[in-house]
């Protein structure tokens, strides 16, 4: 099961609690936020991130 699938899995009280409780955190996640981003992202605000977090596999815990 993908993370996406996960996440249209929940009711709406988990989803309500899962949208004000997950952020995901750039500089946990992406390589050019340890950089130094401020000047521009190349993932769109972080957007191409989450949908490779969305397309991955549930238990799958290497990095994006």
């Amino acid at each position: 099961m993908t993370n996406f699938e996960w996440v249209k899995n929940l009711n709406e009280d988990q989803m309500a609690a899962f949208i004000t409780l997950y952020r995901p955190d750039c500089n946990e996640l992406c390589k050019d936020a340890k950089a130094g981003c401020n000047w521009g992202c190349k993932h769109h605000s972080g957007r191409d991130i989450i949908r490779k977090w969305l397309d991955k596999d549930v238990n799958d815990d290497e990095e994006i």
